[in-house]
């Protein structure tokens, strides 16, 4: 109500990068004593680039396939799933491949980054 009404700006300190996430709409990182970034929450957490999850029958010629077409992707198998990092503008051109090697697509999921995701990937570290 303060930041909305009143025009205030109310700054947070924590460690609890989830009640963050839901709480602030402006993040600020700051690594070694330093401000690193600061952003809009949504901005921070998207990105063009989504993780997706695809459940197929035959993962390791699934991956050899999109490790092939899209390296950039760093497609991984993750227990059930071959899991990459692709734009939504890749998957249609994956899905046909993947069918085209006949293997079965069973669901295609986004995986969303968290806030805390996304601070060890600008901070390059774990959390401590």
């Amino acid at each position: 109500m303060l930041a909305r009404d009143r025009k205030m700006a109310v700054i947070v300190s924590s460690h609890l990068l989830s009640e963050m996430e839901m709480m602030c709409d402006r993040i600020g990182i700051i690594q070694g004593g330093k401000l690193v970034d600061v952003q809009l929450v949504k901005d921070f957490v998207g990105t063009s680039e989504k993780i997706y999850a695809l459940e197929v029958n035959k993962k390791e010629h699934g991956l050899e396939i999109i490790r092939e077409k899209f390296p950039q992707s760093q497609a991984v198998i993750n227990h059930l799933h071959i899991e990459g990092t692709f734009s939504k503008e890749e998957i249609p051109a994956i899905v046909r491949m993947l069918v085209e090697a006949d293997i079965n697509i069973y669901s295609i999921k986004e995986i969303s980054k968290t806030l805390e995701d996304r601070f060890l990937e600008v901070t390059g570290r774990e959390e401590q």
